[in-house]
């Protein structure tokens, strides 16, 4: 009912993956490149209640899929490439409900770096190890007051920087200092 997510696999197949009005995330995998897509098959289990279109990470042609889940993002992964997906998990409960934004995710360093505006206008992140597993919140910068949905990037520093829209129009941004670092507050672009 969204926006799909792409997955670009090695040999040139492609999956979607997308959102379903029964609240799930569902995928189509190309059998080979630039063949017909199959039917749409359920990601994973006890996936119901997503409140977001998916984001996908894919690493070696592994498939890890995120969502929003009410007041947290859920996450599900292949412990293989071209293996089933396993249960989702809830990263951890965050301090403001989520809702219907996007989680915008990056791989660092073997690590998933997750950023999802909340309902209270503040920009959330969390850092797994690996996913699905659960992990606390915080709160990325001051001053957010966002309304849309954010992206994010890995500067060739290592430094992460998110990017996100006003109730103004304007688009707004933070960054980390250093990798690993705190963000600052966030400032019209």
């Amino acid at each position: 009912i969204g926006r799909p997510a792409l997955a670009h696999y090695s040999d040139d197949r492609v999956g979607l993956f997308a959102r379903t009005s029964t609240t799930q995330i569902v995928s189509s995998v190309q059998p080979s490149a630039g063949a017909a897509f199959p039917s749409w098959q359920i990601v994973g289990s006890g996936g119901s209640g997503v409140s977001s279109d998916p984001s996908v990470l894919i690493e070696n042609d592994r498939v890890t899929v995120f969502a929003g889940a009410g007041a947290t993002v859920a996450a599900v992964t292949q412990d293989s490439a071209s293996a089933p997906f396993a249960a989702w998990a809830n990263l951890a409960s965050g301090p403001s409900a989520i809702g219907a934004a996007n989680p915008s995710v990056l791989n660092t360093s073997g690590s998933y770096s997750i950023y999802v505006p909340g309902a209270d206008g503040n920009v959330w992140g969390s850092t797994v190890p690996t996913a699905p597993a659960p992990s606390g919140w915080s709160q990325i910068g001051s001053g957010a007051s966002l309304v849309s949905a954010v992206s994010s990037v890995r500067t060739a520093s290592g430094a992460i920087c998110v990017y996100g829209a006003s109730a103004a129009g304007a688009i707004l941004g933070t960054c980390q200092a250093a990798p690993g670092g705190a963000f600052g507050s966030w400032a019209i672009m």
